[in-house]
């Protein structure tokens, strides 16, 4: 899977400024994989954001404008839970928090078994890649893409 950046001056000239700047993912057997796009799609452009916490309802209303960097990233790492689930036969659909997301694939990244270059990752880079994975199967289950994704969440967490 690559991602690929569109030309922005050809996005322009076809009248879509708005995705001039926006990553899409191309399988490697040449495939579009129309969900993974979509939610790339709505987080470039701001028009789905996770709402996690304070910090989610204390930007509400403001525009949050990306990076390249940024959005790349967020390619990346969406790239990264893919590749994941294809290794592991597992169905996106179907992923669950703790077992799948948690269990398997956070601790896989932490200890090199689950990444793509086979080494361990640090804390931080796991721990992005998860929230990512998190924030797309949350954006698929609302969009009805998939099943009611849930995140259990410790309360004690915090206090």
């Amino acid at each position: 899977m690559k991602i690929v950046f569109p030309d922005p001056h050809r996005m322009m000239a076809l009248d879509h400024p708005k995705l001039a700047y926006c990553p899409f993912l191309i399988n490697d057997d040449g495939a579009y994989p129309r969900e993974a796009n979509q939610y790339l799609r709505e987080r470039s452009l701001a028009e789905w954001r996770p709402r996690l916490g304070q910090a989610a309802w204390a930007n509400e209303g403001k525009g949050v404008i990306q990076t390249r960097a940024s959005r790349e990233a967020m390619a990346r790492r969406l790239v990264e839970f893919l590749r994941w689930c294809a290794r592991s036969g597992k169905d996106w659909r179907s992923v669950n928090y703790m077992d799948d997301l948690l269990t398997n694939w956070q601790t896989g990244l932490l200890v090199g078994t689950a990444g793509a270059t086979g080494k361990p990752l640090s804390n931080g880079t796991v721990n992005v890649y998860v929230s990512e994975a998190a924030y797309f199967l949350t954006w698929a289950a609302i969009r009805k893409y998939r099943e009611p994704f849930t995140v259990d969440l410790n309360e004690e967490i915090g206090r």
